[in-house]
């Protein structure tokens, strides 16, 4: 070997062929390398308006029944920086941004989340910084709960009073819509008082029954605790919700299973009838006219259908048994309910409650049962 190499001189070496192809690569290399460096320099690039994953979906979290739910709105800025024939190439495609969600466990009011950066490809290049770096959300524990649903009108029903006309209680036209089902944050969810459908009345009068198409509102116990409800939130028709101001959400925390029913306000008849008593087991020689009483209240407001009530001349109690009718006053005062004809009740009491009494003064005749 020193004697091959004894004999090499920068000479003969100039004259080879094959040093000097060798030279040749190697000095081509160099200039590249240069080149590059000089040409691409490390460069920063930002990119702005985009989006993040917020959620919890495919997680033990979201297994244990919690979610996000009032994901914010937010556009990003992110920087990436590297080589500038690298970083000319990057696109908004070419990388995801997702909120760090690997550490909840419980439900958290204000949850700081942390966004990340990930490649969708192996270019290199870096995350030089993400604005915002964080976001803060409400972390629930979610459910279903299902709550009774009552009719409602938005206002009062305006009705031809003068002609005896009254507005019933709206009732639901479906009567198998009666419970509704709402899905949400259970916090939430626990600050339901009532849950209602509402006509969406326009304020017309009424002079017949009418069928309309109601929204749903959740309401919930006002600051003082009061009797007077809050609106929590009132959907539209189309599923729109609100809150109590009336201002939309965009995210609510509470959605029902359906956002529109039928509720049914019935026009009624009004009239004011004398209360009449009834005796049955009567002896054979006794006529009404000769049992002399009187009831209290002797007359009572009825409403019912318009083509029954203005037919109607008093109002029935259910019958007393004339054989308990005694001579002295301890057995002539007797608690009765009204009988009444189907769709027709007293004014204010719904359930046929209310109860009369009946006094009996005397029996013409003394023809009491023991005689």
């Amino acid at each position: 070997m020193k004697k091959l190499l004894s004999k090499l001189t920068f000479k003969k070496l100039i004259y080879n062929k094959r040093f000097l192809i060798a030279v040749s690569v190697i000095f081509s290399i160099v200039i590249w390398f240069v080149a590059a460096i000089v040409r691409n320099p490390i460069r920063e690039k930002l990119f702005s308006d985009l989006t993040a994953t917020i959620s919890l979906d495919g997680t033990t979290a979201a297994e244990n029944g919690l979610k996000i739910v009032n994901v914010p709105d937010v556009r990003f800025k992110v920087t990436v920086k590297g080589a500038a024939y690298v970083v000319s190439g990057v696109k908004k495609d070419d990388f995801t941004l997702k909120a760090d969600v690997s550490d909840i466990t419980e439900p958290n009011d204000n949850c700081v989340l942390k966004i990340k950066a990930e490649k969708n490809d192996s270019r290199e290049y870096e995350f030089v910084s993400i604005e915002p770096a964080t976001v803060t959300v409400k972390i629930a524990r979610y459910g279903t709960e299902e709550f009774n649903l009552a009719a409602a009108t938005s206002e009062t029903i305006k009705t031809e009073e003068a002609n005896g006309l009254v507005a019933d209680t709206p009732k639901l036209t479906d009567t198998t819509k009666s419970k509704i089902k709402i899905t949400g944050s259970l916090s939430e969810a626990a600050k339901i008082k009532s849950v209602e459908a509402v006509a969406d009345y326009d304020g017309s009068v009424l002079t017949e029954s009418k069928t309309f198409d109601a929204y749903i509102v959740i309401y919930t116990s006002s600051a003082d605790d009061s009797e007077t409800n809050k609106i929590l939130y009132r959907y539209s028709l189309d599923g729109k919700a609100y809150d109590a101001d009336g201002k939309e959400v965009a995210k609510p925390e509470l959605v029902p299973e359906f956002y529109q029913t039928k509720v049914t306000v019935n026009i009624l008849k009004k009239k004011t009838l004398p209360v009449r008593a009834k005796f049955d087991n009567k002896r054979s020689d006794v006529q009404d006219s000769d049992i002399n009483y009187w009831v209290d209240p002797a007359e009572v407001t009825v409403v019912g259908p318009p083509d029954v009530v203005p037919g109607l001349e008093a109002v029935t109690l259910e019958p007393i048994d004339y054989r308990l009718i005694s001579r002295d006053s301890s057995g002539r005062r007797f608690e009765c309910k009204a009988v009444l004809k189907g769709g027709v009740r007293i004014l204010g009491d719904d359930e046929n409650e209310k109860k009369f009494t009946v006094r009996v003064t005397y029996i013409k005749d003394n023809k009491y049962n023991a005689d």
